[in-house]
């Protein structure tokens, strides 16, 4: 068969297809007419798309043979206003648009435009049918409201036997896929908060307020000092009561260690007590401004957790939490992991109907609260999950994510947290954390292969004229849309936001996780990709070979949303302790445990009334107090769930 047009002729089509060009360039088709135009005019002859489909993916882009193609829309055969939009997929997929067109021979030119949000990256791949895999030829990041334009040459390596070539555009989030291109970015924030009308609500996360709960009521200061850390405390409380509606504070998070003195078994039950009631009523500020929020035990509020939360429960019960979530206006106490007992909880609060849950664990967390807490994530599907604890994150001086060298960002038993919780549920989005002493970020995955963003800040040990009482916190701000969270670090005591001039112990931190923002997979978050055109050249464009400064074509790597994949699973060994006999009331010499891996999670059953188990530093101490022989047993477990137990027992004699 052969046709005509105006000043050229086209020879004849291969069964199935045909083409035509225009200025050059020549769009296929699949049917029985094609898209004709002639070569020295814009003529339109006749009109039948060429091959597309579009989808997404998380792991791997499918191959051509696997995709359903179909007449591609008319959008995509001018550069013009009208734009072929892919679907929009969250922050754990990629969105793609392929294309099914015909490949003349030798090196032929490709040309895509579209627009792409600047915040995404945007490549332009080729099916290689000689080595069976998508190469990718360019990627660059969006341009929108602009659009980017993508070229490169095609070898006949991208030619099937049905003179075909298949191309591919794939947009990226690749703060999202790409651990290693993950990093907070700390330009523009700092000494500053955000300009509200940028963001839709905000969190504030108090942490380690230990000092201040002690100096407000230790009986060794005067009135005058212990004024000063309790200011430190109480205008914390005012600042968020006072700017709740400019700075839309939806939620409060207390991340634990409360207070000081509820530790060690020789600690003050009265000294305690005085402590926790001074807590209770600064905390009981914002319950009476009717603003949701959660608290959580520290190790210093239940002794290492081996005490128990029954203090912390006397102060900050399930009754309290019900009575004051009636005055939340978009907010709802969910409830305690179980009755009387709120150190484990969750929340559920709303914003511009975008829906929230908020879990909390205490320090010590067992395996039943794992348990409950993915109970409860899994009951929620459908809102992003924030989980606060006490101890996760190490303090960290690397500038970026810590888990790219195995577990050392992790501390305490959180690793079983890490695995057994964050990794597990689809919507978890952040992990807000204290204990350690200065500050980190870290990039996770959830169960979705969504990334998590981490965070630890714990400013205690800050000193004001000698005095650890700067009062530092955080203000979280989170766009939903843009999908991003911009912290600041802030003391309304002092009205700073530089709080590295108040580190007088030079903590192990990076300077710029004070102040930064950072992308968020928020369910909002998404990517999208719209084509404006695909062109392919013609036989009168193809080249024996590219220009000399043109690009090679390189193996695409499908997005990675795991950093263990070359790691490999290490032995754990516990050096077994020989059996001991001590005395009732008389501290112990403290037991050292030897784990050969120092980031293994470490856990303890069956120690003795009064004697405590420290799996960061790997000790048992305290004063046992009732006679009799414990069985003890110490599990630990490294970062590849690996589990090694080890039991010894200990004799407790009456003292003479």
């Amino acid at each position: 068969m052969k046709v005509k047009t105006r000043g050229f002729r086209i020879a004849s089509i291969p069964r199935r297809r045909q083409w035509a060009t225009r200025a050059g360039f020549m769009m296929v088709a699949f049917g029985t007419a094609a898209t004709l135009i002639a070569a020295s005019t814009s003529e339109v002859v006749a009109t039948e798309p060429f091959g597309a489909t579009q989808g997404s993916f998380t792991d791997e882009l499918q191959r051509p043979a696997l995709m359903d193609f179909s007449s591609a829309p008319e959008e995509v055969l001018e550069e013009d206003d009208e734009l072929w939009q892919s679907e929009q997929v969250g922050p754990n997929a990629s969105p793609y648009q392929a294309f099914e067109l015909e490949h003349p021979g030798e090196h032929t030119p490709v040309r895509w435009s579209g627009k792409v949000d600047p915040e995404r990256d945007v490549s332009l791949l080729a099916w290689n049918h000689e080595k069976e895999r998508w190469d990718q030829l360019r990627s660059e990041s969006g341009s929108a409201p602009d659009n980017t334009v993508l070229k490169a040459y095609l070898s006949e390596d991208y030619r099937d036997v049905n003179d075909a070539a298949h191309i591919a555009i794939v947009g990226e989030d690749s703060s999202m896929t790409r651990t290693g291109n993950w990093k907070p970015d700390s330009s523009g924030v700092t000494d500053d908060f955000r300009d509200p009308e940028t963001y839709d609500f905000s969190m504030a996360h108090i942490t380690d307020t230990q000092f201040l709960a002690e100096g407000a009521v230790d009986p060794e200061l005067d009135e005058d000092a212990q004024e000063r850390f309790a200011s430190a405390y109480r205008d914390k409380m005012n600042w968020i009561v006072d700017n709740q509606d400019q700075r839309k504070i939806a939620y409060v998070a207390h991340t634990g260690d409360i207070i000081e003195n509820w530790m060690l078994p020789h600690h003050s039950e009265e000294q305690a007590q005085k402590e926790f009631g001074f807590a209770s009523d600064m905390q009981a500020i914002i319950d009476e401004a009717g603003i949701p929020n959660g608290i959580l035990p520290g190790n210093h509020d239940n002794g290492w957790g081996a005490f128990g939360n029954d203090m912390f429960n006397d102060y900050f019960s399930q009754e309290r939490y019900e009575e004051a979530s009636q005055s939340w206006e978009n907010g709802t106490y969910g409830g305690p992991w179980q009755e009387g007992d709120n150190s484990a909880h969750y929340d559920l609060f709303e914003v511009d109907d975008h829906e929230f849950i908020a879990v909390h664990l205490p320090y010590g967390h067992t395996n039943a609260q794992r348990n409950w807490a993915n109970e409860v994530l899994e009951a929620f599907p459908n809102r992003d999950a924030f989980l606060f604890t006490h101890s996760y994150l190490r303090a960290s001086s690397s500038d970026d994510a810590t888990k790219a060298s195995g577990n050392r960002g992790y501390g305490d038993n959180s690793h079983l947290l890490r695995t057994q919780v964050v990794e597990k549920n689809d919507n978890i989005v952040m992990v807000s954390s204290g204990h350690y002493h200065g500050t980190a970020w870290n990039q996770n995955f959830n169960g979705n292969n969504g990334p998590v963003f981490e965070m630890l800040a714990d400013y205690q040990n800050y000193e004001v004229d000698g005095e650890r009482n700067t009062g530092f916190m955080r203000l979280l701000q989170f766009d939903i849309d843009a999908g991003e969270v911009t912290v600041n670090t802030y003391s309304p005591k002092l009205g700073e936001f530089n709080a590295t001039d108040y580190d007088t112990g030079n903590r192990n931190y990076q300077p710029e996780t004070d102040e930064y923002t950072a992308p968020l997979s928020l369910s909002t978050r998404g990517t999208t990709v719209m084509t404006d055109q695909i062109q392919l050249g013609n036989v009168d464009q193809s080249v024996a070979e590219p220009p000399e400064n043109e690009p090679k074509p390189i193996p695409y790597e499908s997005p990675k949303r795991d950093g263990d994949d070359d790691q490999q699973i290490g032995q754990l060994n516990i050096r077994q302790q020989d059996d001991l006999t001590v005395k009732s009331g008389e501290e112990i010499s403290p037991i050292d445990l030897f784990v050969n891996d120092d980031d293994a999670a470490i856990e303890f059953e069956g120690l003795p009334e009064g004697m405590v188990g420290v799996a960061d530093s790997r000790t048992i101490s305290g004063v046992p107090t009732e006679p009799g022989t414990y069985e003890i047993t110490v599990t630990a477990f490294n970062q590849f769930e690996v589990e090694e137990t080890m039991s010894f027992s200990i004799t407790v004699e009456e003292t003479e």
